[in-house]
């Protein structure tokens, strides 16, 4: 406690930041705490080392023990849980992505292409990822599909690869050209050529 410019010794909470107005309660008292979660904000003197705030701007997160970027708190509604708190070894990206290869990244962030850096979702679950631009990306990121040759992951009825919407015959796996519309398709192996 200061009282014109004298700390008492005998505090119980004395502000560890008299001349700066904060309200963090956890590791120091009165100091700034910008996700409001008790933790104090990190600063020159006193950093997540000695106890600050490693997470400032995430309020489900404060401590982080082995120093991966992910967070010790694995509560219900936690942001950047660190499902191996005290290993950094188990956090494993093996394509670079940004996205980890296991639940050890967090559970919301776990990649479904850990050797493809350009996908790391895949919300279908039919083995094409969402990143359209990536490798093999999705179409129909939002239906499983099976289409590999017009586009990948699209619906494909008959399995000979063109997408239902990119098959001409879209009932006939050996033929998916008719350019002329007459039901024949263009593939000579086919059934039914058009002569």
């Amino acid at each position: 406690n200061w009282s014109i410019g004298i700390w008492y010794a005998n505090a119980t909470e004395p502000d560890a930041c008299p001349f700066i107005t904060g309200y963090s309660i956890q590791d120091r008292f009165g100091c700034p705490d910008g996700d409001n979660d008790g933790w104090s904000n990190p600063d020159a003197n006193w950093t997540a080392a000695n106890g600050a705030d490693a997470f400032p701007e995430n309020p489900t997160q404060w401590s982080d023990r082995d120093n991966d970027g992910w967070g010790d708190n694995q509560t219900e509604g936690a942001l950047q849980i660190d499902d191996f708190p005290d290993n950094p070894s188990q956090w494993l990206d093996t394509d670079g992505d940004g996205w980890g290869d296991n639940q050890s990244y967090g559970a919301s962030q776990v990649d479904d292409f850990p050797l493809i850096p350009s996908q790391y979702r895949d919300t279908d679950g039919d083995g094409y990822g969402d990143e359209l631009n990536g490798f093999q990306g999705d179409a129909c990121p939002s239906v499983i599909g099976n289409s590999t040759e017009d586009r990948f992951g699209c619906t494909d009825s008959d399995g000979d690869g063109w997408s239902d919407d990119g098959d001409d015959l879209p009932s006939e796996p050996s033929q998916w050209k008719d350019r002329d519309g007459d039901g024949y398709g263009e593939n000579t192996a086919g059934v039914n050529p058009d002569s």
